[in-house]
């Protein structure tokens, strides 16, 4: 079925069969099992609105009478099929949202488009008070003006990718972008916010990062890079927040004038993620965080050239939050400064100080390249260290000392003082021309672990650049 016959089913008001004789209540009782996924603009082959419109005349009708079945929205990449029906099509379906049910729309791409800004403008607009979710990739000019006078009060979730115009004023600065460049000000008329995701990956001008930061809950903004100083004042006002992600670059930081702060409280902070955009070892401010009830930590680096770093550069920050912290992410990025392959050994990034200031952990997960010491995985499996952990992450050279420890570790002779045992293992082996026998008797080993909730267990086989000429 083309593209014009599924939106014929989808609008017209006959079906091909005749009536089912079932109360209205059961109809309801059926497609509740199978509508759950959001109305597709263009429509899909084969979606279930389309189906169940096709079974008889009375499917149909209750299906376009209620308007739980027509309140979430997406517009998938803009399609080459005519726009004007689509424009009907989207005005049609969102009549059948009735006037009151909470709407949720993801745009994606097609705000940048015609159809798309007059969709919203004559279709979405006058419904925008019961927009609940907004979602959408929009450009500085299209955002400066598409939401003014724009009123939000049910909103609460917003996703929106921003990038900058390429022509005009805005592209003397496409990756410098100055203030006043971007109008967040709507999202400021939105009581109910408590979910917001940006991502400007050209950048933002600190001055035009103005959220109603006192209100949200969880906030992502780790594809938006951001200065020391504007993470620490969004933590600062962010007393709700319970979820947080960011990006922080420490290119202009200046670690002097970290000495006269005073510990910023987070109270409700349970997960935090971290993407330290060269810290060079400068990572102390971030210990003047207070956060009582934090959970889960992810702490993610990057850095120029071929560098291995070890952990201890973490230690300060970590000092004052650790208490409660369960799970945590560690990864190491270095970003190549040019094209020449550099081999880099195996080297142990000193992480004993940093497990230790964590001895409550039950989730560990390091990702591929840092590796652990012999030493402090004999420690793991007597229980001198991380005695909770439950679920591991882990990069190794052969494999066999990571399947020695869980091994030593889960079949010790249990007691009350012992550490208890390993039910996850995610192993990943790294090394030059890895042998496949080799891979597959650590797979094996690994497999008869017989971890309660399993394993992932994968290799890398780098290019030692040897076929190079």
């Amino acid at each position: 079925m083309n593209a014009h016959n599924l939106q014929t089913a989808l609008a017209t008001t006959n079906a091909p069969i005749g009536d089912c004789a079932f109360p209205e209540n059961i109809h309801r009782r059926i497609f509740d099992f199978l509508v759950h996924e959001p109305v597709i603009l263009p429509p899909q082959r084969n979606n279930k609105r389309q189906i169940i419109a096709l079974v008889c005349k009375e499917w149909q009708r209750v299906l376009v009478s209620t308007p739980t079945y027509w309140n979430d929205f997406d517009f998938v990449q803009p399609s080459p099929e005519p726009s004007n029906g689509l424009f009907a099509l989207a005005g049609l379906f969102f009549v059948r949202s009735g006037e009151s049910i909470p709407l949720a729309i993801r745009f994606r791409e097609y705000l940048k488009t015609e159809v798309g800004r007059r969709i919203f403008e004559l279709v979405i607009r006058p419904r925008m008070r019961r927009v609940w979710l907004l979602s959408c990739t929009i450009t500085t000019n299209i955002l400066r003006t598409l939401f003014n006078s724009v009123r939000f009060p049910l909103l609460q979730v917003v996703d929106v990718t921003v990038t900058y115009d390429m022509n005009g004023v805005d592209a003397l600065h496409p990756y410098m972008p100055v203030s006043g460049s971007l109008n967040l000000s709507p999202f400021r008329r939105a009581p109910r916010l408590r979910n917001i995701a940006l991502r400007m990956p050209d950048g933002v001008h600190p001055s035009d990062l103005q959220l109603p930061w006192g209100q949200l809950t969880h906030v992502d903004l780790g594809d938006t890079s951001i200065d020391v100083d504007k993470f620490m004042q969004i933590m600062e006002r962010s007393i709700l927040l319970e979820d947080g992600t960011f990006r922080i670059s420490f290119a202009s930081y200046d670690d002097g004038r970290s000495m006269g702060l005073q510990k910023i409280l987070v109270p409700y902070l349970q997960c935090l993620r971290l993407r330290l955009v060269q810290p060079s070892q400068v990572v102390r401010l971030l210990g003047f965080l207070d956060t009582p009830f934090l959970d889960d930590l992810w702490l993610e680096r990057e850095e120029g050239g071929h560098v291995i770093r070890n952990m201890t550069v973490y230690q300060p920050f970590l000092a004052g939050l650790t208490s409660t912290i369960k799970q945590l992410t560690v990864a190491e990025h270095g970003i190549p400064v040019d094209s020449r392959f550099t081999l880099i050994p195996r080297i142990y990034q000193q992480l004993e100080g940093l497990l230790r200031s964590c001895e409550h952990l039950t989730s560990l997960f390091l990702a591929p390249g840092l590796f652990i010491h012999p030493n402090v995985l004999d420690k793991i499996a007597t229980g001198e260290l991380l005695p909770f952990l439950e679920q591991l992450g882990v990069s190794a050279v052969n494999g066999w000392d990571i399947i020695s420890m869980v091994q030593r570790k889960n079949f010790a002779p249990s007691s009350s003082t012992g550490p208890v045992s390993l039910n996850y293992l995610h192993l990943c082996m790294m090394g030059c021309r890895l042998d496949e026998d080799d891979t597959q008797g650590i797979a094996d080993a690994v497999s008869a672990l017989r971890l309660l909730y399993g394993y992932v267990f994968h290799h890398i086989d780098i290019d030692d650049g040897s076929d190079l000429d």
